[in-house]
């Protein structure tokens, strides 16, 4: 079976992600990718973190997949993150791109988070990764196996 991609931009202002995410809606048009798997994230001055997701309300719980970018991004920086990252990595994802991802997103810095489903017929991989290549951050990429998916959208609550 198919896996699907996680990508994971950190960005070193606040706002970067804010921008960033404004250009790619910009680009959608001219390359072949769709945004609603996508969500940003901030974390202030403090360390407090903030999910700031794009998605249409009423299509929340028809569609699983988009539940992934806000379940990922509580998974992956909400606060308990050693449990949840254990939890994580036991369900298959890689540990060392948790921590990597975790800890470059440092105070008055932003991230995007774009969850590519492995049936994802509106995403052309190689073109969303083209024009991400053109942001000014730093990417980071895994893969994300189908059991994963199973186990985040079975454990709701928990993350």
């Amino acid at each position: 079976m198919a896996q699907s991609e996680l990508i994971i931009i950190v960005f070193d202002h606040l706002e970067d992600a804010f921008w960033a995410r404004r250009a790619l809606a910009l680009m959608c048009a001219q390359h072949v990718f769709r945004l609603e798997h996508a969500a940003e994230i901030t974390r202030d001055r403090t360390g407090q973190t903030m999910l700031h997701p794009h998605m249409a309300l009423p299509a929340y719980p028809h569609l699983p997949h988009t539940r992934m970018p806000s379940l990922l991004s509580n998974a992956i920086f909400s606060p308990g993150t050693k449990d949840k990252h254990d939890a994580l990595a036991e369900a298959g994802l890689d540990p060392f791109f948790l921590e990597s991802v975790s800890q470059a997103l440092a105070p008055n810095c932003s991230a995007l988070l774009f969850f590519v489903p492995h049936a994802g017929h509106d995403v052309v991989l190689p073109a969303l990764l083209n024009v991400m290549g053109l942001l000014n951050g730093t990417l980071h990429r895994t893969s994300v196996p189908w059991q994963l998916e199973r186990f985040l959208l079975s454990h709701v609550q928990m993350f």
